[in-house]
């Protein structure tokens, strides 16, 4: 349910951004950004090659403590987004593929590393030519390292913003 939840707010929130705004897409362009979601949070880079296609990473550190034990959780993914279908002249969707690798320390316990593959959908808003709104799900997960799994349908949902550079 709380899953529901959040992605209804997300498309909600997205839908009525760029509703409210002009959408443009950049094009060989930097851009700086930060989300948050289910699994984690933090801030990325991107480079618009073209107006349909971008390359980037998200980077994080997320500190935290369960049950007495402290938990430290640092993470790097790098990713491809491809910008497919704009819906009316409120959203872009977008198809994203994604390489992660994380390390966890769980104080007495240890600590545990984490990489895989990542394949989801998003939607994202063009407020302005520099600024968009965006949200995402990771649809299929392949986790291999320390634990191995597989993971199919909505997940993984994040929510964030980009700021683009002026050329």
């Amino acid at each position: 349910m709380r899953t529901t939840v959040i992605a209804f707010t997300m498309v909600v929130m997205v839908f009525t951004a760029g509703h409210l705004f002009s959408q443009k897409l950049p094009d060989r362009r930097v851009g700086f950004g930060a989300s948050v979601g289910e699994m984690f949070g933090g801030a990325s880079v991107a480079y618009a090659l073209t107006q349909q296609f971008h390359l980037g990473a998200w980077m994080g550190l997320e500190v935290g403590s369960i049950e007495g034990n402290s938990d430290v959780n640092i993470f790097f993914s790098p990713y491809g987004k491809y910008l497919f279908a704009r819906i009316a002249t409120t959203a872009v969707m977008y198809g994203i593929g994604q390489f992660f690798i994380g390390s966890v320390s769980r104080g007495v316990v240890g600590s545990q590393t984490d990489a895989g593959i990542g394949f989801g959908l998003g939607l994202q808003s063009f407020l302005n030519s520099t600024v968009s709104l965006y949200v995402q799900s990771l649809l299929f997960r392949a986790h291999f390292g320390d634990v191995t799994a597989f993971y199919f349908g909505p997940g993984q949902f994040q929510i964030g913003v980009e700021f683009f550079l002026p050329r």
